[in-house]
């Protein structure tokens, strides 16, 4: 009989922590239905975050590679960057470059109260090599990376 009641103890004991934990998990935000404010960082308001080019993927810059890529991502009320995701690139390594500089740019150091409510926007990186006689530029159309706030990650051709 005391082995069955401390059986039915333990067993209740379990069922209300696994209930607790499950009363304390916040749900995901779903930003899916925000649209894109394409060009968002170009604005006024945005030009205190500091944001600095992409590293030029090592991989890419050894086989002379240029391209693009564009990551889209939610900006919160508290200056947070989530929800980053790459959109399209002309290679993976200039999409996984382009994704961490954006996670990586100081949103801490912006003035708070930029927005009030969740904004979904894009930045396009463009990857292209200066030499003594060529500028990069930003003429990556063929790839497909869309987006009008274009930030260069410059390699430099020796040669």
């Amino acid at each position: 009989m005391e082995r069955n009641i401390m059986k039915k103890l333990t067993t209740l004991s379990a069922s209300l922590c696994l209930l607790a934990s499950c009363s304390t998990v916040e749900p995901a935000n779903d930003y899916s239905q925000l649209s894109v404010e394409d060009g968002l960082l170009q604005t006024e308001q945005w030009s205190g975050l500091e944001r600095f080019p992409a590293r030029y993927p090592e991989k890419a810059a050894m086989n002379g590679e240029e391209g693009c890529a564009t990551v889209e991502y939610v900006i919160s009320p508290a200056n947070e960057v989530t929800n980053v995701q790459i959109i399209a690139a002309s290679n993976r390594h200039f999409g996984k470059s382009a994704k961490a500089v954006v996670e990586n740019w100081k949103w801490s150091s912006l003035a708070k109260g930029l927005t009030s409510t969740p904004v979904k926007t894009q930045t396009r990186f463009d990857f292209c090599f200066e030499s003594a006689d060529s500028q990069c530029r930003p003429t990556f159309t063929a790839y497909d990376c869309p987006g009008s706030d274009v930030v260069l990650s410059k390699g430099i051709k020796f040669g």
